[in-house]
């Protein structure tokens, strides 16, 4: 059996299922841009991206750690305009 990706990315591979409706006589390179948009949208790129390398336990934690205080600070920043 070939392989088609990266050992434990092979089923996320297979269960990702990303759908574009087309119109009728809707240009080529529109619908990319939309499968992009959409792509980019849902975290696919940043996802490959992620698992490109390995990441220590300890590495997600402080990332994920520093993605929540950003959180906070963007949801502070908002409640104190909005007073």
């Amino acid at each position: 059996m070939p392989r088609t990706g990266v050992g434990h990315l092979d089923k996320e591979i297979c269960n990702l299922a990303i759908r574009i409706q087309l119109r009728e006589n809707e240009p080529i390179d529109k619908a990319l841009r939309k499968l992009k948009r959409l792509c980019a949208n849902e975290g696919v790129y940043s996802g490959f991206k992620a698992r490109r390398f390995y990441e220590k336990p300890s590495e997600r934690r402080r990332r994920k750690a520093k993605e929540r205080m950003k959180v906070i600070r963007i949801a502070q920043r908002l409640r104190s305009q909005m007073h």
